[in-house]
């Protein structure tokens, strides 16, 4: 393995854990930004980042194996992708939100069901050297 893919695999890492280390810094520290609407603010985007993982997570695991219960025909089933990044709203609210162990507690369950997270599309893609090296891309082209 060459110095650059390691280089741009480390970088992924990082990438992969910083909402695992925001999240872990809301159980400990109390830092939040702090401006009259701040509190409404991140509940909103708790909510409406909560709501979009749980959407991500049906679509991946759910919305199959239910179409197949209940339809039976699986010819008709079509794949339907959710909304990437758009779940990490909810880990990025805690910089809002007052310090909460439930709120924490809940944003690290929301941050593992989230399947078009950041965590998820580095593990997706972490196989793909293509993706990693593009000096590959271009000598393929």
């Amino acid at each position: 393995m060459n110095r650059t893919l390691v280089l741009r695999k480390s970088i992924g890492v990082l990438a992969g854990l910083l909402p695992f280390g925001i999240i872990l810094l809301s159980f400990l520290i109390e830092w939040r930004v702090r401006f009259p609407l701040a509190d409404t603010l991140g509940y909103t985007l708790f909510i409406l980042g909560g709501l979009v993982s749980v959407l991500n997570f049906y679509l991946s695991f759910l919305r199959y194996p239910i179409h197949a219960f209940f339809k039976g025909d699986m010819e008709e089933y079509q794949h339907a992708s959710g909304l990437p990044l758009v779940g990490g709203l909810s880990y990025l609210s805690l910089f809002f939100i007052e310090q909460s162990m439930l709120i924490s507690i809940s944003a690290l369950v929301l941050l593992l069901i989230d399947t078009g997270g950041v965590p998820w599309f580095i593990l997706s893609v972490w196989k793909d050297n293509s993706f990693w090296n593009t000096s590959e891309k271009i000598q393929s082209s």
